[in-house]
């Protein structure tokens, strides 16, 4: 992985997780994380930015239209 990327949709409670994998597609993987949950994620961070195998991982937050076009494309079911 070399970069992840979060953002947070508060009227749905959600917390967004994108990370792009360093391989040849340069695939990225989209984790839509309840509220109630998200601490996980943090703690999990913090363990990768802390690992032996990290290089150069980059982070930052995703723009506020970028979280609305994710979440109209992906069906929501609950």
């Amino acid at each position: 992985m070399f970069l992840f990327q979060t953002g947070q949709q508060i009227s749905k409670h959600l917390y967004i997780l994108r990370a792009c994998v360093r391989d040849a597609d340069g695939k990225k993987y989209v984790f839509l994380i309840d509220e109630s949950e998200s601490w996980k994620v943090a703690v999990g961070l913090q363990r990768l930015r802390k690992g032996s195998q990290v290089r150069s991982l980059g982070n930052g937050q995703m723009a506020p239209g970028e979280i609305a076009r994710i979440l109209n494309t992906i069906p929501l079911v609950f």
